[in-house]
This record gives structure tokens, C-alpha cells and sequence, in this order.
């Protein structure tokens, strides 16, 4: 216990003038129901008293699901940081972690400003206490939104932007609710133990297309009244014809030229096979070189002549196909908080 009954019963009555400035100064409490605004009476702090005392005596029984109701009616009627100290002592006994990190906090944070700073030893037991209810939740903060945001978890509202919030272990949907009614959604695995940034800030906003290339736009246009047609220059369909005439030449140009290479190779291969130029004398040696250069030769060019040909012919047909099909090409820049973008969308 964090409080004998008859010392928090004196406390409650001594406070009442603090307490009528703190309901109005102190609005984010643990449960709805204990929001409790402008001046206390001395109806209700007589009820919140009567209510209070129950609850001590139920938690002095051991009935913390007893104590835990009245200390929720209690603080209906008045707002006494003490109250959040017994009330999340009840909610630890029950194992609800994250309603005791709650109330703890709440009289953690009351307390200390109360005048003289509260009962320091109070504090750092319930300090304690909330650190180890903390070990079996999650701790998380909102960035990316305004202060004035909603924040719904689970489609609960668990307060504004700026609080911190004890959320239970798993996977929790969090929304940010804008003043203006947009809302912003994620969702985060949340682990005992853990403290989590959930960032929230508004998506990218794309702004309209600022070019758009027109359909058929790389086709190549017709002819025109009086003027032949093209008969193979670079514009319009030349290109792909182009690409393909000479892509085929290479490659026919490359097969002649490793076919060269390879008769020479093979002949080169037959004749030097265990037979060195000491045997044959200068005329034969002359020969050999002169075979192995023109296979090299041939074989070396042969090849770069064929792949060239080789991409010639497939950038063309590409280009061939293009010219048969509409084009369109859309560019979109975004600005948002997470940065600027520009986005280039091809359609064929």
C-alpha cells in the first residue's frame, strides 16, 4: 500500500483548495471517466472520500478487483494525485500492466507538483513499481503529426500526439485523427519492454502530371501531300529500319569472318601439331604466323562485328515495336514532409 487509510482521508480534505486548480490544469487522466473539471464541491470531495475509504478497505481485504471499482468511482468525484497511486497498485495486483503504468504515471506526475514536491517516498515507489509494469508493455511516443491530434490505437482513443502512451504487447493499429478530419494509419508490432517512435506524419501529396507526351507521339507521321514517303533516312521509322539492316549485315559480316578464322585456326593446328620451325625451315614458320594471325584476325573480329549486329537487330525491332503501339510518358513530382520526389511512367 502506498497509503494508510486514515492519512490519505486527512489529505484529501487538506488539499481541497489545490485540488479545485488542478482538475482544470490536468485533463489527460488514466481513464475518461476521471476527467473532472473546475472547482471540487465539498459534496463530492465528501464522495470521493466515502468512495476512497471503501476502496482502502477492500485492498486491506485483498479484493483488488473491489478496490479497483472504487477508486475509479472515487476519482469520478475528485482529482487527488493519491488515489492514481492506490488505483494503479490495484491494477499491478491484477496484472493490468498498462492501466497501472497509466495511473502511476498520473500520480507521479501529480504528486511532484504539489506543493513541497509531494511524499518523495511515495514517489519512488510508485516509480519503481512503474518500471517494472513497464518491463511487460510498450512504451510508445507519436511523431510526425500535430500536438492537437487524436490517437486512436485499436479504435480506442488513447489521447493526443504529444502524450506518452503504455500499449499492450502485439500488433496494434495506430491512427492519427487530424483536426481537420483526415487521418493517418499504421500499424507496428509492439514487444514488452520496448519504447516505439511511431512515426505518423501525412502520406506524400502528388501533384498533377506536369508533361504528357500524347499518344502516337513516336510513331512516325505519315507522308504528306506531294512528298514521298521516306526511303530510309533517321527519322521516323528510319531508325528501326536502320538498326535492322545493319544488325543483320553485321551479323552475316561476323559469321563470314569467324568462319575465315576458323578454317585458318584448324589448318594451323593440323600443320604445327608437334612440329617446331627448327624442322621445317624460315619458309614454313613464315606460313604458320601467317595462318595464326588471320585466324586471330577473323576470329577476334568476327565476334565484335556479331554482337554488334546482334544489338543492333534487337534495338531495332524494339524501336520497330514502339512505332507500332502508342507511347505516352507521364511525370510527376511529390512534395510531402517526408521529402520531394519525381516519378517518370512509361505506358507502350
Amino acid at each position: 500500500m502506498f497509503y494508510k487509510k486514515r492519512g490519505l482521508s486527512t489529505r484529501l480534505i487538506a488539499n481541497l483548495a489545490v485540488l479545485a486548480v488542478m482538475s482544470a490544469a490536468y485533463p489527460a487522466l488514466a481513464d475518461p471517466s476521471c476527467r473532472r473539471e473546475g472547482p471540487v464541491s465539498s459534496e463530492a470531495l465528501g464522495e470521493g472520500r466515502r468512495l476512497f475509504e471503501e476502496g482502502v478497505r477492500a485492498a486491506d481485504a485483498g479484493d483488488w478487483e473491489r478496490a479497483r471499482r472504487y477508486y475509479l468511482e472515487a476519482c469520478q468525484q475528485i482529482y487527488d494525485p493519491n488515489i492514481f497511486a492506490n488505483l494503479g497498485q490495484a491494477n499491478f495486483e491484477l496484472k493490468r500492466y498498462r492501466d497501472a503504468a497509466e495511473s502511476l504515471s498520473l500520480f507521479i506526475h501529480g504528486a511532484s507538483a504539489l506543493p513541497g514536491g509531494g511524499n518523495r517516498e511515495a514517489i519512488k515507489r510508485a516509480g519503481q513499481m512503474l518500471e517494472r509494469a513497464k518491463a511487460r508493455i510498450g512504451t510508445v511516443t507519436i511523431r510526425g503529426v500535430d500536438a492537437g491530434a487524436e490517437i486512436f490505437v485499436n479504435g480506442r482513443l488513447m489521447g493526443r500526439a504529444r502524450d506518452t502512451f503504455y500499449i499492450e504487447p502485439g500488433l496494434r493499429e495506430f491512427v492519427a485523427r487530424m483536426p481537420s478530419g483526415e487521418e493517418v494509419r499504421s500499424e507496428e508490432v509492439i514487444k514488452s519492454g520496448t519504447v516505439v517512435d511511431v512515426n505518423l506524419a501525412p502520406p506524400m501529396t502528388m501533384l498533377p502530371a506536369l508533361t504528357a507526351v500524347p499518344p502516337n507521339a513516336w510513331k512516325r507521321p505519315g507522308p504528306r501531300a506531294g512528298v514521298l514517303p521516306d526511303a530510309g533516312g533517321t527519322s521516323g521509322g528510319g531508325w528501326s529500319r536502320t538498326l535492322i539492316t545493319a544488325g543483320t549485315g553485321g551479323l552475316i559480316g561476323g559469321g563470314i569472318l569467324i568462319g575465315v578464322g576458323a578454317v585458318f585456326h584448324m589448318v594451323y593446328m593440323d600443320q604445327s601439331d608437334g612440329v617446331t620451325g627448327e624442322h621445317m625451315g624460315r619458309e614454313w614458320a613464315e606460313r604458320m604466323a601467317t595462318y595464326k594471325q588471320v585466324s586471330t584476325t577473323g576470329l577476334v573480329v568476327g565476334g565484335i562485328g556479331a554482337g554488334l549486329g546482334a544489338g543492333s537487330l534487337i534495338l531495332g525491332f524494339v524501336l520497330k515495336s514502339g512505332e507500332e503501339s502508342s507511347s505516352r510518358a507521364d511525370t510527376s513530382i511529390a512534395i510531402g514532409a517526408g521529402g520531394t520526389g519525381a516519378s517518370v511512367k512509361w505506358t507502350f
